[in-house]
């Protein structure tokens, strides 16, 4: 079958909460570097050329807008830390890189064990349970909230916040937006309580940091702010989410985990390669320049999908379309690559492997409940309802 009669359209929320693997597949063989005519946009399939352009700022930028529906709107200067090109982009990452060093991400392992034991805590043995609503909620955003020294009495608006901005990535509309500004009232508040008022959270050590006597201006960290929410609640949702329906879908697999606790961090990089919660981001071509034999004029977008990516038959080879938790940890892109490599990928991780720890402790194995359900998103892969049903082991 020709190219030209794929039927893919990159900007339908509803192909994402479907299964776009197969069209993935069919993509990288038939045509890997797809031109989708309605978005006037490349489509990049195959690994070595996502990570290619991924590593590439100056042939590809990001300011232009990282997300599938920046095309229809007017992208700010200097929006966030993952749609800055160099030098900038340098400058922010080390400002921010404080909050994030692998000493602070040991010192949190304690709260976000005791965080994840208090929402399994409340799951019962052979009674079903939304897990989404029930955990794969609350404990990232319970997570963030304790690095930035929010309130817990704050948490169910930081939901919705979060909610909010994940959706305006699809276009913007007064329902969305309303929260968006209610979300940045709330952060410029918090960072003047910690001007005056300083304490070890993420904030406070993010206004205080600086490099070569230079520190982030009040709206840059305002919009860190606001991606870390985002980035730090709604991606490890999706990913502890779809990582259990994984599990749950290969027993077999499931059961060489709870034999094996061993292969948890295995196990965990298997879920972000196999079903990675962010699909796209997207750089625009800086001048022309060719991509596996593709002429892509200058201006024009390459939209980088993972999840294309991360089944790709050369790196992976003829197990590619299948969940493995004993395989060895490859090149996915899950977390992006080169200069806008994630920087809470240890962040989201430790949450999992901690999660999936917590969970073998207490239980044998787990199993649908009901239909799972996903929700239409063309940024995040994301599960609505997730129900199991967990049993005590044998």
């Amino acid at each position: 079958m020709p190219p030209d009669s794929l039927d893919f359209s990159v900007n339908d929320p509803n192909f994402y909460a479907g299964d776009p693997y197969p069209m993935y597949k069919r993509l990288r063989a038939e045509s890997p570097v797809h031109w989708d005519a309605k978005e006037e946009a490349w489509c990049i399939t195959k690994l070595n050329d996502v990570q290619w352009i991924s590593r590439d700022p100056h042939l590809f930028r990001s300011r232009d807008g990282i997300l599938i529906n920046d095309k229809y709107r007017e992208v700010p200067e200097r929006e966030s830390i993952i749609s800055t090109d160099p030098p900038e982009h340098r400058q922010i990452r080390k400002l921010v890189h404080a909050a994030f060093t692998r000493k602070r991400m040991k010192a949190l392992e304690s709260r976000i064990r005791e965080i994840a034991s208090g929402l399994l805590d409340s799951i019962e043995a052979d009674k079903p349970v939304e897990f989404v609503e029930q955990v794969s909620i609350p404990m990232p955003i319970m997570v963030i909230a304790h690095m930035m020294g929010v309130a817990d009495d704050d948490l169910q608006r930081f939901r919705v916040w979060s909610d909010a901005v994940i959706d305006a990535a699809d276009g913007q509309t007064p329902e969305n937006m309303g929260p968006v500004f209610e979300l940045m009232d709330y952060l410029r508040n918090l960072m003047e309580t910690r001007k005056k008022e300083p304490g070890d959270d993420l904030v406070s050590k993010v206004l205080a940091t600086t490099v070569d006597g230079e520190s982030l201006e009040e709206a840059e960290i305002m919009v860190f702010c606001m991606t870390l929410l985002v980035a730090g609640n709604e991606t490890t949702r999706t990913l502890m989410s779809n990582g259990l329906c994984l599990l749950a879908k290969n027993p077999d697999q499931m059961a060489l985990l709870a034999n094996h606790p061993s292969l948890i961090e295995k196990a965990v990089e298997e879920m972000l390669r196999f079903d990675p919660p962010i699909q796209s981001f997207v750089r625009t071509a800086t001048e022309d320049v060719t991509v596996r034999g593709q002429e892509i004029k200058k201006d024009q977008r390459l939209i980088l999908l993972y999840g294309a990516a991360n089944h790709d038959e050369e790196e992976f080879g003829d197990t590619c379309e299948d969940f493995l938790v004993e395989r060895p940890t490859g090149r996915h892109v899950t977390f992006g690559y080169g200069e806008h490599y994630c920087i809470g990928a240890m962040l989201a991780r430790l949450e999992a492997r901690v999660l999936l720890e917590e969970i073998f402790k207490r239980f044998g194995k787990f199993e649908f409940a009901g239909d799972v359900q996903r929700l239409p998103q063309t940024l995040v892969r994301s599960v609505g309802k997730l129900p199991l049903v967990f049993s005590e082991p044998r």
